[in-house]
C-alpha cells in the first residue's frame, strides 16, 4: 500500500447499487453513481441519515455536496435580509410591520 491510499479517500463507486422506489411504486436497483448524477443532495441527506457517509463510496463527496447546500441557503438568506425595497414597494420582514 502507498502512503497516499491513507491520505486521500478514493473516488469510487464501483459495486454499489440503491433500490429506488419510484413515484408510481416501482422499484428498481440503480448503480450509485447514476443516482449521484441525479440526486446527489437526496443521496448525501440519505448516506449521513442512514449512517452509511464515512463508507468510501460515499466519503470522498457527501461532505462536499452537504457544505454546498449549506453555502446556497446561507447566501439566500443574506440576500432577503439585505433586501428592502422590490418594484419601489417597501419589503415586511414580519407579520406586525405587515399591519
Amino acid at each position: 500500500m502507498w502512503a497516499t491510499d491513507f491520505m486521500y479517500p478514493k473516488k469510487i463507486t464501483r459495486g454499489w447499487k440503491l433500490l429506488i422506489e419510484w413515484k408510481d411504486d416501482s422499484m428498481d436497483w440503480v448503480r450509485l453513481s447514476e443516482v449521484k448524477e441525479a440526486y446527489p443532495l437526496q443521496l448525501a441527506e440519505y448516506a449521513v441519515a442512514n449512517n452509511i457517509a464515512h463508507d468510501p463510496a460515499f466519503n470522498w463527496w457527501v461532505h462536499n455536496t452537504l457544505r454546498k447546500r449549506n453555502r446556497i441557503i446561507n447566501r439566500v438568506k443574506s440576500k432577503y435580509w439585505r433586501s428592502t425595497h422590490e418594484f419601489g414597494i417597501e419589503i415586511t420582514k414580519s407579520l406586525q410591520e405587515g399591519y
